[in-house]
């Protein structure tokens, strides 16, 4: 993955802190980094945003506990511009 690409999925995922990673690491801007390569190989094999959506949802559930996860529509706006920014990089889904 490029470097512009890297930092504006790092900005996205910081923004939204899906599962308050940035709030308990506030020195530290890569807590997201693993997520972030995961997520943009899932891209790739996604035929839709719906899709992609529900993958990110299912990445973070594997990843992390369900307490820390929360419902699906946390997700919607932060699967939203993921994939915007993806597409807008890689090409379509």
């Amino acid at each position: 993955m490029n470097i512009e690409l890297n930092r504006k999925l790092r900005e996205i995922f910081n923004k939204h802190d899906p599962v308050g990673m940035c709030i308990r690491h506030k020195n530290s801007r890569e807590e997201y980094d693993p997520e972030i390569e995961k997520i943009a190989l899932i891209f790739r094999d996604c035929k839709d945003y719906k899709e992609f959506c529900d993958k990110i949802y299912m990445t973070f559930k594997k990843e992390f506990s369900e307490d820390l996860v929360g419902p699906k529509s946390k997700y919607e706006q932060f699967s939203k511009e993921v994939f915007k920014t993806l597409q807008s990089h890689i090409g379509d889904a």
